[in-house]
């Protein structure tokens, strides 16, 4: 019923071993979700992330999170790990008000987003309490892809970031969504939109990447749409956005 969806945001590196990464493969497939993103923010955990992620033909991104950020080696031995790493994807990096003092997470956030325009990798981004921030660092370096994942801004947040050129993605707090996101899920161009499980964080039923169906179901009903045309037209975005063929090959 279900193919070619992508979810474009996970941790799978969280899970307890590589076989336990495989079992999630297999029931995401089964299910119709053909290709994840493994997004790493604890630069101590950045080789397993790739491991994990090439063990499942996966595209995956390395950064430095903000709830990583004061712990987080100088700004300049940062950039010498993404020398040395050389990730395709730059994240999961950003900002969260919650965790502490935006002006000293800023340099970190603004040296990684330098280091993928300079690169030209795509940028997966955190905002929490903090998304005009966020979408105005973006815009001071152009030519950058970006996505703010498990959007949960206003409507006036998701149009100018739309603006800026960002994608947005959509995750679990979709099941349950009321109020202003309901209108902000409904109105984010489809052009723009991705969908995430933002697992293995979440329980039941998208604590794992077959749980995108879930996601996918609740938005296209908000969208008045087919869940399984939302899935694939979904992934086709999400191939896009990481710079991946709209055919996708899946590894056995």
């Amino acid at each position: 019923m279900y193919s070619n969806g992508f979810d474009a945001h996970t941790h799978l590196q969280a899970l307890s071993h590589l076989d336990a990464v495989q079992t999630a493969m297999e029931r995401a497939r089964a299910a119709g979700i053909s290709q994840v993103a493994v997004l790493g923010g604890d630069p101590d955990q950045w080789d397993n992330v790739a491991q994990v992620a090439r063990a499942i033909g996966a595209i995956y991104g390395l950064g430095v999170h903000p709830w990583w950020a004061s712990a987080a080696p100088d700004v300049s031995v940062v950039r010498e790990r993404l020398d040395a790493a050389q990730p395709p994807v730059v994240g999961e990096i950003g900002l969260d008000r919650v965790r502490g003092a935006l002006e000293e997470q800023q340099p970190l956030f603004c040296a990684q987003l330098a280091w993928a325009a300079e690169n030209d990798r795509p940028v997966v981004l955190h905002a929490v309490r903090a998304v005009d921030e966020v979408v105005s660092q973006v815009a001071r370096h152009r030519g950058v892809r970006a996505m703010i994942h498990s959007f949960t801004g206003s409507e006036q947040q998701m149009r100018r970031a739309v603006q800026t050129g960002l994608y947005l993605s959509i995750g679990p707090l979709a099941l349950r969504a009321s109020g202003r996101m309901v209108d902000v899920i409904r109105s984010i161009p489809a052009n723009r939109l991705l969908l995430e499980t933002d697992s293995p964080a979440h329980d039941a039923p998208c604590d794992e990447p077959a749980g995108l169906v879930a996601v996918a179901r609740s938005v296209a009903a908000l969208r008045g749409m087919d869940a399984s045309a939302l899935l694939a037209q979904t992934g086709d975005v999400a191939r896009a956005f990481y710079g991946l063929s709209t055919s996708p090959e899946v590894a056995s």
